[in-house]
């Protein structure tokens, strides 16, 4: 979450003493690196609305990189556009086209991101801190991503669950607003975005780059993007763990891991066969020349498209 300094660049004790606790819990560590997803000048101009960002007179012992990731609405019009194209018919212009969606630029920032954030972890030996305007969009992107680039145990089957459960379904990602699979209207919310989306083709895109260092194949990540827009798992149905708890969501729905941990036939389609992990941390370039149009996904259902 976003400090609350506004134009006056207010001052918070609590929060001064709070991150000078968290930088003291590394051993040996005398420097705490921010990490605000937001572009600055977001940032900036959301002082006006008594917001914004880290003062660092008042955090002697921190800096803070801004990282450019676009919010929802940017997000959100690049997805919309990034539709339209695969519903249409293949020409000769939709290699442009599928460019001027964006969609791209949008997934190398968030994987530039985390691999910033896993070297600064690594070889600097810093502590990181995350946060964007509210902490359960990009904040969960990155947090997870660059969990999964430094520790091989989120490449496992059982790993990947407890970083999306941990870091999205716990840390209070918006899953009801975001998807949109509970609204009654048939117009697009203005809180609609496939920030998940965003996620798991990300860790596809790393799959691509190390495909022998994931336990688990394509299938589960489509799977669970499935399981998402289905509204059938209470995992993905709320946006809090205050919600799923009032209404009972435990008792009530059927969790989203049930197919994927304890039912061993379907378990076994879930199962990278060329699993055959050497590196504890992943080394990945996220360049746009590196990146791919994940096609199994986006166009699976195009008339046109033959699964490899």
């Amino acid at each position: 979450w976003e400090p609350l300094t506004g134009i006056l660049k207010k001052r918070s004790t609590a929060d001064e003493k709070m991150l000078l606790e968290i930088m003291k819990s590394h051993q040996n560590s005398t420097h705490l690196q921010i990490v605000d997803a937001r572009p600055l000048i977001n940032a900036v101009a959301n002082q006006i609305s008594g917001k914004g960002y880290e003062e660092m007179k008042s955090y002697p012992f921190c800096s803070i990189k801004f990282f450019d990731i676009d919010n929802i609405h940017v997000v959100r019009k690049s997805f919309l556009k990034l539709l339209e194209l695969v519903s249409k018919p293949a020409n000769q212009s939709w290699l442009d086209d599928f460019h001027t969606t964006g969609w791209l630029n949008h997934i190398r920032s968030i994987l530039f991101g985390a691999s910033r954030i896993a070297k600064a972890i690594e070889f600097e030996n810093e502590s990181v801190l995350i946060h964007c305007s509210d902490g359960w969009d990009r904040t969960s992107q990155l947090s997870s991503l660059s969990m999964l680039l430094l520790d091989p145990h989120y490449r496992t089957l059982s790993g990947y669950q407890t970083l999306i459960e941990r870091e999205w379904v716990s840390a209070g990602h918006q899953f009801r607003s975001r998807v949109g699979i509970c609204t009654t209207k048939h117009e697009i919310s203005d809180e609609f975005c496939p920030i998940f989306l965003q996620f798991i083709d990300c860790t596809w895109q790393i799959m691509q780059q190390c495909p022998n260092e994931f336990e688990f194949n394509e299938d589960l990540l489509i799977y669970l993007l499935d399981s998402v827009n289905s509204g059938i798992y209470g995992n993905f149905l709320f946006n809090c763990e205050r919600e799923r708890e009032e209404l009972r969501a435990r008792f009530v729905t059927t969790s989203v891991w049930e197919k994927v941990s304890t039912n061993s036939t379907t378990k076994e389609k879930f199962v990278n066969k060329s699993y055959n992990p050497v590196m504890d941390r992943l080394r990945i370039c996220p360049e746009i020349a590196m990146l791919k149009f994940w096609t199994n996904y986006y166009l699976r259902f195009s008339p046109s498209y033959k699964k490899d």
